[in-house]
């Protein structure tokens, strides 16, 4: 039914409270508990690995060993050469991995047509705003 990571996205946040409520049900908790306990034991080694499983496994699409979303917007940093430096701060789409390259296939927000080798250690999440 997704056709890219932001329906994907809407279509997960509807799915899992529906496929987790009976399991809080039977346990005598609802979601409101779960997320509560969650952010109150977010430090805790055992909540973190259950909660990064689960994001592993509900994940659009990893790509690479940078395990970058298929379709995902990532902030270029780190290049040093002159034309790289340009693209320092800029948003890229993740488009595939290239094997034989060793690079991710990107294109830069603002001209999707463009096609771009980045790799990993060149790419990082944009940071959410405050």
């Amino acid at each position: 039914k997704a056709n890219n990571i932001m329906q994907y996205m809407k279509l997960r946040a509807e799915a899992v409270p529906q496929l987790i409520s009976p399991a809080c049900e039977h346990h005598g908790v609802d979601l409101a508990w779960r997320a509560w306990m969650l952010t109150a034991n977010a430090t805790d080694p055992i909540c973190k690995a259950a909660s990064k499983k689960i994001e592993e496994l509900s994940a659009f699409g990893t790509l690479g060993p940078g395990n970058f979303e298929k379709g995902g917007c990532y902030e270029v940093f780190g290049l040093s050469s002159e034309a790289g430096q340009k693209l320092n701060g800029s948003a890229v789409l993740v488009r595939a991995w290239n094997q034989a390259k060793e690079r991710y296939d990107v294109s830069p927000l603002d001209n999707l047509s463009e096609l771009k080798a980045m790799k990993a250690d060149n790419l990082q999440p944009i940071p959410e705003k405050q």
